[in-house]
């Protein structure tokens, strides 16, 4: 009796390599399909960071939430680029030319604007006018380290520093580990929102703590200086930050008045010239640093920096991702930026920044 012959109708079981495959093929599916979401929900995002109309108007509601949607997607505009670069690069890698084309339109989208801070730009040249120097410094509730804050500070040079996060501690400490500056005015609190101001030149009136720039509960502190034999205006700027919507109700209405104070000012003619300086939680592509430019200065950075100028944030892990810059200085025309510099790392989660001004020639006097 001989043995049926195999039911040639049944199905054999398939090899660990033909299952390896089809799983393969499967994830690579999947993979291909969320690439092509991230990088459509990212051009979205940034077009809605482009086109929504941000203002500092007052606003509450949903008008506000889709205000601070939009400027978080400004402020991280970078990332996002950076995100759907790693797209772009992995369909080049898979041969998806449809998808290739689209992350690298978004990438460049996303990138463009601060990549094209990396070209070279021509320095002024020297000056035969008097050159200034001022320094900015968020100290980080003064838990900046001391050694290293004077170590920078013999590095720039500075002829004014303006610190911000400015704690009793550091009235305390910082005078004496700062004699050179004997000018000093001194706004310390116990929050972050402490400032102080420390010269070699001195003032030419009393520093004002509180301008008058509206109902200030935190510091916002003007010097004036003799530069030259003209008279500057120095305002040293901390704004609250926008994490929370009060925070970013706070921060908008903060800025608008700084915008209108400095429209004053230029207008007053009262100094020849002006420099806006600090932290002000917001990019340089942001409408409130577009409010603040709008009144008449220019970004000393785009003028004569070099690279993103990123400033913040340096501390904890975030400190190894692309940083952003929250921290500014914005020059009035009468002056010439010469050169501006982030610095090094003080133990602060912000870098210092310094600019180089003198007169332009033209300057009216």
């Amino acid at each position: 009796m001989t043995d049926p012959a195999p039911d040639a109708s049944a199905e054999s079981p398939a090899s660990p390599g033909i299952r390896w495959s089809a799983r393969l093929r499967s994830r690579t599916r999947f993979l291909a399909a969320l690439a092509w979401l991230v990088a459509i929900g990212s051009l979205g995002a940034l077009m809605f960071g482009y086109v929504w109309p941000v203002t500092l108007e007052p606003a509450s509601g949903s008008r506000l939430i889709t205000d601070l949607l939009a400027f978080m997607l400004v402020t991280f505009r970078f990332h996002i680029g950076l995100g759907v670069l790693i797209v772009a690069v992995g369909a080049l890698a898979t041969r998806r030319w449809r998808l290739l084309a689209l992350g690298a339109s978004v990438a460049a989208l996303g990138l463009a604007p601060e990549l094209w801070l990396l070209r070279p730009r021509e320095r002024s040249a020297a000056s035969h006018s008097p050159e200034l120097v001022v320094m900015s410094v968020n100290m980080l509730y003064s838990r900046a380290d001391p050694a290293k804050l004077r170590a920078e500070i013999d590095r720039i040079e500075p002829d004014v520093i303006l610190f911000q996060e400015y704690t009793v501690t550091a009235e305390q400490v910082l005078p004496g580990l700062l004699a050179d500056f004997p000018h000093i005015a001194q706004a310390a609190r116990d929050d972050a929102f402490g400032q102080a101001v420390y010269s070699k030149l001195p003032f030419e009136e009393r520093v004002s703590n509180y301008p008058s720039i509206g109902s200030w509960i935190i510091p916002q502190q003007y010097a004036v200086l003799a530069f030259g034999d003209r008279r500057i205006g120095l305002l040293n700027v901390h704004v609250v930050p926008p994490v929370s919507l009060e925070y970013y109700t706070d921060q908008r209405a903060q800025t608008a008045a700084i915008a209108r104070y400095v429209t004053d000012l230029l207008r007053s003619g009262k100094e020849d010239g002006l420099i806006v300086m600090g932290d002000f939680n917001a990019t340089p592509q942001s409408s409130h640093l577009a409010a603040v430019r709008s009144a008449g200065l220019v970004d000393a950075h785009q003028v004569a920096g070099r690279g993103r100028g990123s400033t913040w944030p340096r501390t904890g892990m975030l400190r190894y991702a692309p940083g952003i810059r929250l921290d500014h200085a914005l020059v009035g025309v009468a002056l010439e930026p010469l050169h501006a510099v982030v610095g090094d790392d003080i133990g602060s989660d912000h870098r210092p920044i310094a600019v180089r001004v003198s007169w332009k020639p033209n300057a009216n006097r």
